[in-house]
């Protein structure tokens, strides 16, 4: 019988683990660049899932390794420019600046669809974006000089674009994967999406001259295996499986508790100078802004009856009589 304690739990388990990479990859950057590093993390993910999964892996489509092909190819530019990005910013710059692709998603969506986005997702974006002001260095709070609000006049932080050129990447991600994910068993898609990264970051590495790859050192060893294990593996499986009996916006709600973690870890684990991050008053409030933000474009009007309005249902999987692989599999 389905728990949904458990599945809460293991949701936010899984984003206890994403929010703790952000530092521990910042330390990687010290001694390995980030496609000898996505090479290694996303082939040693697949490889673990081809094993425990190799007899529900063997059998899957040609369309779906072809689908699972893509959605490699664009995390691979997305992990690209955020690892890119930690190496100029901070961690929790980097996790919150990240998280704003949960906002980007319905945007896009209401874009692609040529209609306009719901009012509280454009409350959420705006507010989020104040958050990034704050966040990024543009404006800063300083309580003992009124207007206590002072504009910065620095250029953006170069790691701060980065990451979000990263955040439009993760959106699209986000997209096409909800799209692919409704024709296949997402164990076997997950799989070969993260194979797929690997083989791609792999065949780039040699492209792009100077590219580090300094592994022997323990920090970068035990490092790597905990991404390839704890947070690519096993994370992943916790999300799907948890998934399958929690609603999108469930799950986007608990996953905007990301750069928290993020944050939290990046003060408490040190960096390779033996610093851990201290958040200022600016950077608090641009942070809880833009989880805020994400929170509120969640929400969904509803009318007199507590009912969600007609076409604002959450939307499912599949279209009416179409059936995913995994349910094809399940039926024979």
């Amino acid at each position: 019988m389905h728990n949904p304690i458990k599945t809460d739990l293991s949701l936010v388990f899984a984003t206890i683990i994403w929010g703790s990479t952000f530092p521990v990859i910042q330390i990687c950057m010290y001694f390995i660049d980030p496609l000898p590093f996505m090479a290694v993390r996303f082939l040693a993910a697949g490889l673990i899932l081809f094993v425990i999964f190799h007899g529900r892996i063997r059998t899957a489509s040609l369309k779906l390794w072809r689908d699972g092909a893509i959605i490699g190819v664009i995390l691979t530019a997305a992990n690209y420019l955020q690892y890119e990005g930690i190496k100029y910013t901070s961690a929790s710059n980097s996790a919150f600046i990240s998280s704003i692709s949960v906002l980007l998603v319905p945007v896009m969506v209401a874009v692609l669809s040529k209609k306009l986005p719901r009012f509280m997702v454009v409350i959420g974006v705006l507010t989020a974006s104040v958050g990034m002001v704050f966040v990024c260095g543009i404006a800063s709070l300083d309580f003992s000089v009124p207007p206590f609000i002072h504009l910065s006049y620095t250029p953006l932080n170069f790691g701060d674009m980065l990451t979000f050129f990263c955040a439009i990447l993760y959106a699209v991600y986000l997209i096409v994967c909800d799209n692919f994910a409704s024709k296949h068993d997402p164990i076997s898609l997950n799989a070969v999406h993260l194979a797929a990264c690997g083989f791609s970051a792999l065949i780039i590495w040699p492209m792009l001259p100077g590219q580090r790859a300094d592994f022997f050192h323990w920090e970068v060893i035990l490092l790597i295996i905990y991404c390839a294990t704890f947070a690519s593996a096993l994370a992943y499986l916790l999300m799907l499986r948890a998934q399958k009996y929690a609603t999108p916006t469930h799950v986007a709600l608990i996953f905007a508790l990301e750069p928290v973690f993020a944050a939290i870890f990046a003060t408490i684990i040190p960096d390779m100078m033996g610093n851990v991050e201290l958040m200022t008053v600016s950077s608090v409030v641009g942070s809880s802004l833009i989880v805020i933000g994400i929170v509120v474009s969640e929400f969904k009007r509803r009318n007199k009856t507590g009912l969600p309005p007609p076409g604002g249902l959450e939307p499912v999987l599949a279209e009416p009589g179409q059936s995913s692989e995994s349910e094809q599999e399940e039926q024979s």
